[in-house]
């Protein structure tokens, strides 16, 4: 896999546009990943990492978003009120709706795949005018963001180009 540092970075600033400090992360990460490892090992040691790896960038976009509250990670087998917990976290910013999750039957969704429920979120999302997107770290979860709709196509060429990972809705 070919990696281009240069679309990694203008990536977490255009998710985080307010916040110098990720993009200094990230930046630390791909120059200096020893030093990241040591500074970040608690973030890392959640995923099983204890020394610097080739996706190491890409972790740290994804651990920092988080860290700062613009990701939220679910779990494959995540159970429904616990995904609509999570997502609510990413939906602060948006206004206030009691009736957002009136579609949901706990029941129902207890029975099926956590994609499968993440994908209908999406949809309810994207009629909006939003997109729910996720992060690839091959693994067996689902790092969340919110993204505005007309923003997906050219994050999703950054993910692409910078040659960690992919995101889709």
């Amino acid at each position: 896999m070919t990696t281009d540092h240069n679309k990694l970075l203008p990536l977490a600033e255009l998710l985080l546009p307010d916040d110098a400090t990720l993009k200094q992360e990230v930046d630390l990460a791909i120059k200096q990943p020893a030093h990241y490892v040591s500074r970040f090992q608690e973030r890392l040691r959640r995923r099983g990492i204890g020394e610097a790896v080739p996706a190491l960038p890409w972790l740290a976009l994804i651990d920092g978003l988080q860290a700062r509250g613009s990701v939220v990670e679910i779990d494959w087998r995540e159970a429904p009120d616990d995904v609509v917990m999570s997502v609510d976290r990413l939906l602060v910013n948006l206004p206030a709706d009691p009736k957002r999750w009136a579609w949901v039957e706990m029941d129902v969704w207890e029975e099926s795949p956590t994609e499968d429920f993440l994908k209908e979120i999406g949809e309810r999302l994207t009629a909006q005018g939003w997109v729910l997107a996720f992060f690839n770290t091959q693994s067996d979860s689902y790092p969340l963001t919110l993204l505005r709709l007309e923003q997906l196509e050219f994050v999703q060429q950054l993910a692409a180009q910078a040659g960690y990972g992919i995101m889709r809705p």
